[in-house]
């Protein structure tokens, strides 16, 4: 058996608190325990164990109630103190009292529940409302103590995000032209045949020669070499009796349940093991050598001009040459707003606008597309 430890209970008379459990009557106003009292663990447990001695002498059974005045006795009485009426055979003790209780406040909450009892509403919608902010209050807290790197990484990535979107979304733009620009560029690529090699024969490739050489190395275990070590494990040297709970006896006593827990050393021991030993053998492999023609930049035809037609360059291609690309640009520079801009056009948007011109136009980028304004 776990030792015992002394409950309290509260007066609900004159308010008393904390009346040790072995007593039977409020000190202040003598009132005697009964059904309206339940016994309470101390805040401090330790304080109120029962001396050993002590403890051999106390009946463990639950209190019986009287029938007649509802007065607690401990299981040795036979009479009730307080009136003198003998226990029955129906006479409860501490625990069905308590379950007693239990059914009865149950059974009141759904009458009041059925019919619609105004103060249980109130009570409930009370309830309700201090558990909404006892939520709110936790979230709050569980906000306020995220971690503010992560806060301050989220709201650079919003503020970039935004700038970005922003610079994306066309704006209109309204320019008084001033100049007009075109460049155009045609890249002219040459062949030539280069020596490589390679683990490889490429497709269109002319084979040299051929030869085995080293490509690399891999590790291969050669043997194995023994080894000790030392290593630890936990073993059991003893058990400890711990405290996992208290019962309540119903008689303003407690029990102590406990339980044993092991208690672990650790222990070193020497182990042998093989330790595999590794060496590095030589990869041979076939080596290509080659000549292979291929494409390189060579020269562009650059091209430009202002507001005279845009044409492409001459171009005179040698045998070993090709156009590789072409590219064109087209600039419109005016004033916005009294300060100089230069944004680039669509050749077709570009060939309509003439010096003077004030036009409207959306604008991404430096990049900007005419608005077809209807002419009515």
């Amino acid at each position: 058996m776990g030792r015992l430890i002394k409950m309290e209970w509260n007066c609900p008379f004159c308010g008393t608190k904390g009346i040790g459990g072995s007593l039977r009557n409020c000190p202040n106003c003598g009132h005697p325990i009964g059904t309206d009292i339940k016994y309470n663990l101390p805040n401090d447990v330790t304080k109120n164990y029962v001396p050993a001695e002590e403890a051999q002498r106390i009946n463990r059974n639950p209190h019986w109630r009287c029938n007649f005045c509802n007065s607690y006795n401990s299981d040795n009485e036979v009479a009730c103190i307080s009136c003198g009426a003998l226990r029955t055979n129906d006479s409860k003790n501490y625990f069905e009292v308590q379950e007693e209780k239990v059914e009865k406040l149950n059974s009141s909450t759904y009458s009041d529940s059925l019919y619609g009892n105004s103060s249980y509403s109130s009570s409930t919608s009370t309830t309700n409302s201090i558990s909404l902010k006892n939520r709110i209050k936790k979230s709050a807290n569980l906000f306020s103590r995220i971690n503010w790197h992560i806060m301050i990484v989220v709201l650079l990535f919003i503020l970039a995000s935004s700038v970005i979107v922003y610079a994306l979304i066309p704006k209109e733009k309204t320019m008084q032209v001033t100049n007009l620009s075109w460049e155009r560029s045609i890249a002219i690529e040459q062949c030539k045949t280069v020596d490589e090699s390679g683990w490889s024969l490429p497709f269109g490739a002319r084979l040299h020669y051929t030869r085995e050489e080293l490509s690399g190395y891999k590790q291969v275990i050669d043997h194995y070499e023994t080894k000790t070590r030392t290593v630890s494990k936990e073993v059991i040297d003893g058990y400890e009796e711990v405290v996992t709970g208290y019962k309540d006896l119903g008689n303003g006593y407690a029990e102590e349940i406990t339980s044993k827990v092991p208690i672990y050393r650790t222990e070193y021991y020497e182990e042998e093991y093989k330790d595999p030993v590794y060496v590095s053998i030589p990869v041979y492999e076939t080596k290509y050598y080659y000549e292979i023609d291929k494409w390189f930049y060579s020269r562009s035809v650059e091209t430009s001009g202002t507001t005279d037609t845009p044409y492409w360059g001459e171009v005179t291609l040698a045998d070993n040459e090709r156009i590789d690309s072409q590219t064109e640009h087209y600039y419109v520079t005016g004033l916005i707003k009294e300060k100089k801009k230069t944004f680039t056009f669509s050749f077709e948007d570009w060939s309509s606008i003439s010096i003077g011109d004030e036009i409207h136009f959306n604008a991404t980028l430096g990049h900007g597309k005419l608005i077809k304004e209807d002419s009515n």
